[in-house]
C-alpha cells in the first residue's frame, strides 16, 4: 500500500480502510497530522484505530491535491487536527472545514473540524488521550509509554495499543515532562498497567520508576 510520497501513501491507506470496512462501517471522519514530523501522528494512532478513522498527512501550510481529493472521495464530513496552529495552520483548518461542508458536514457545528493540542509534543499526546477518553474511544486499562524523541518504538507499540483500545503517552528519555506527571496524578487510580516501549537507553529506568511511582493500582 503506497503512493508517490508520504501524503499519497496516507491516502492509499485510508482508501484501503474504506474498502475493508465497506458495508460494515462508513469512514466519514479523519484525523489530520503534520506529515514532516512524527510525534502527533504517533500519539493519535491508537485513538484513530479504535475510532476506525484514517490519519491523513498534511504539510503545515497547505493541503496536497491528493489529500483534498481523498476528503471528497471518502466523503469525510468531520475531522480532528492534531497539533497547534504552528504545526498545522489555521488556513489548512479553514480549507478542510470548507471541504467537509461541501460533503454535507454541519456548517453550524463548531466541532466539524476540531484541534487537539498542547504546548509541546508531550502535552499534545495528553490532550489526545483526554479527548479519546471523553469520547469513550479508549480506556486506561493499559497505558503505553514511549520516547517522544524518536519514532520506531512508539510506532510499534502504538499498533498494539490500538488493538487494546489503549493510549500512548510520550516522554523524554531521561526525565518526565511536568505535563506527564500531572496527567499521571490526575488518573492515578484509573491506570491498570503501564507498558514501556524501548530499552533503558531509550526510556531510562529512572523515568520508568518515576512513572510507576505515580500509579495507585
Amino acid at each position: 500500500i503506497f503512493g508517490d510520497d508520504r501524503y499519497e501513501t496516507s491516502v492509499a491507506i485510508a482508501e484501503k480502510m474504506d474498502s475493508l470496512l465497506g458495508g460494515v462501517y462508513t469512514v466519514d471522519r479523519a484525523f489530520f497530522t503534520r506529515g514532516d514530523n512524527f510525534p502527533d501522528a504517533l500519539a493519535v494512532g491508537p485513538v484513530a484505530a479504535t475510532s476506525m478513522s484514517p490519519i491523513l498527512l498534511v504539510p503545515t501550510d497547505s493541503i496536497p491535491a491528493a489529500i483534498a481529493d481523498a476528503v471528497n472521495d471518502l466523503d469525510i464530513k468531520s475531522g480532528v487536527i492534531v497539533g497547534g496552529p504552528d504545526v498545522v495552520s489555521e488556513g489548512v483548518k479553514s480549507s478542510l472545514r470548507t471541504l467537509m461542508i461541501a460533503n454535507g458536514g454541519d456548517d453550524h457545528d463548531p466541532l466539524i473540524i476540531e484541534r487537539w493540542y498542547g504546548d509541546d509534543r508531550y502535552a499534545t499526546a495528553i490532550d489526545v488521550i483526554e479527548n479519546g477518553l471523553a469520547a469513550r474511544l479508549i480506556d486506561l486499562d493499559t497505558l503505553g509509554v514511549a520516547t517522544g524523541l524518536n519514532f520506531p518504538d512508539a510506532l510499534g507499540g502504538g499498533s498494539a495499543l490500538g488493538w487494546y483500545g489503549s493510549p500512548l503517552l510520550l516522554t523524554r528519555d531521561t526525565s518526565v515532562p511536568e505535563s506527564v506527571i500531572t496527567f499521571l496524578e490526575d488518573h492515578e487510580y484509573e491506570i491498570g498497567r503501564v507498558d514501556v516501549f524501548g530499552g533503558s537507553d531509550v526510556v531510562s529506568d529512572a523515568v520508568k520508576s518515576t512513572i510507576g511511582g505515580k500509579l495507585k493500582m
